[in-house]
């Protein structure tokens, strides 16, 4: 009966801040200034936080701005512009005239009547399309940097030289980032740290699974070589030898499946492949799991995690976190107080972390829950975008 009351409870929880949405929009927001949330393509069903983000926004009139919606991808609740609707040649073409001259009369005027004060971009890349808009409104630019678009092995300096110069701050998810974009070329007066917050609503603390069904070990994420999946199904070969019931569920999808798939038949690791799910039936497997894993490496391109919202999801629903020590992942984890982190690339290692889960009950449990505790203290989606906000007032104030 575990996982019914804690289905239900997310679906309690999920009513709650869809009411307090509502509620949002209802409200007048004319006298308020206007924030246009920048992403080329809005929103695939792994960018979550960026939606999550937008919408605890209080103090700003917030417009989804892109090139074009995602098929299939994240419904957006609120005022959304793009250039064109979804990918298609004609679609295409548009984009590459614009990036190549910049120029779309009809689409800059919509954005302006929404009377924007500011553009906030996702990813440096997309802050390069987001600075055309911005210099054509004649607003600052704001840009958050996330992951691989200051981790690869690349030249930065001729793509991003411009966005240096025109950006007026560049927003850093984690301290490890800030250190690579630093070594990337950002200009370090312009670079500051700024966590992105859990909506501690939408991820409340779950009913402990019943001890009578066999332990689920889960991983959310992309089947791509930087999640390093390929080292939980060797890790989990081993952990079967020490509890035979264990059994591992991988959600997600990418171009190593197949691959995987092998990997665990070869190795006898019962493993069930779900595919991609929603954000309600991820946090029910969160809900059911025994442990969450995701031993995330760097990739051959140099690709690496910038920081995994994934991991302070789980914490917030008081589920013990597994991973490696790797890119931003221990300012999101508190190694041996939250979780637990391996070696990366050490399938042994992880082994031996999720073993101290499963045969440690209580250790697994005092994990839980000092988990959600970190995340309340650090990671309140609340207080980091009360935080942003000021941010927002500071570069429109030009300090």
């Amino acid at each position: 009966m575990a996982h019914v009351y804690g289905f239900a409870a997310i679906v309690v929880s999920r009513l709650g801040a869809e009411v307090k949405r509502l509620l949002k929009d209802s409200s007048p927001r004319n006298d308020m200034p206007g924030a246009l949330i920048f992403r080329s393509d809005l929103l695939s069903f792994s960018e979550t936080f960026i939606r999550a983000q937008a919408e605890a926004v209080h103090g700003f009139r917030t417009v989804y701005t892109g090139m074009r919606r995602v098929e299939g991808g994240l419904p957006l609740h609120g005022a959304v512009e793009t250039l064109c609707e979804f990918t298609t040649g004609f679609c295409q073409a548009r984009i590459a005239a614009y990036d190549k001259l910049g120029f779309a009369p009809g689409f800059h005027e919509r954005l302006r009547r929404h009377r924007p004060s500011l553009i906030h971009a996702h990813f440096a890349f997309d802050g390069l399309r987001a600075s055309t808009i911005a210099k054509n409104l004649k607003i600052p630019l704001l840009v958050t940097l996330h992951g691989y678009d200051v981790t690869k092995h690349l030249d930065y300096g001729p793509t991003f030289s411009g966005l240096w110069q025109q950006a007026s701050r560049f927003l850093c998810v984690s301290e490890y980032i800030k250190r690579a974009a630093l070594k990337a070329g950002f200009p370090a007066e312009k670079l500051m740290v700024q966590y992105i917050g859990i909506d501690l609503d939408a991820f409340p603390s779950r009913e402990q699974p019943s001890s009578e069904s066999p332990p689920t070990v889960l991983f959310v994420g992309r089947l791509a070589e930087k999640k390093g999946c390929i080292y939980l199904i060797r890790a989990m070969a081993e952990v079967r030898r020490a509890v035979p019931d264990a059994t591992l569920l991988i959600i997600g999808d990418g171009p190593q499946r197949e691959a995987l798939e092998r990997e665990s038949t070869a190795l006898g690791v019962e493993a069930t492949f779900a595919g991609r799910r929603n954000p309600a039936e991820i946090r029910v497997a969160m809900s059911e799991a025994a442990i969450f894993c995701a031993p995330s490496i760097e990739a051959e391109d140099g690709d690496s995690e910038g920081l995994g919202m994934v991991f302070l999801e789980a914490q917030a629903t008081e589920l013990p976190v597994v991973s490696t020590n790797h890119g931003g992942i221990p300012e999101a984890i508190r190694n041996g107080v939250s979780g637990l982190l391996a070696e990366p690339k050490d399938a042994q290692d992880l082994a031996r972390c999720i073993l101290e889960y499963l045969q440690n009950p209580r250790s697994r449990d005092q994990a839980g829950v000092a988990g959600r505790k970190f995340v309340i203290d650090c990671f309140d989606l609340k207080h980091r975008t009360t935080q942003l906000e000021q941010i927002y007032r500071d570069v429109i104030a030009g300090r």
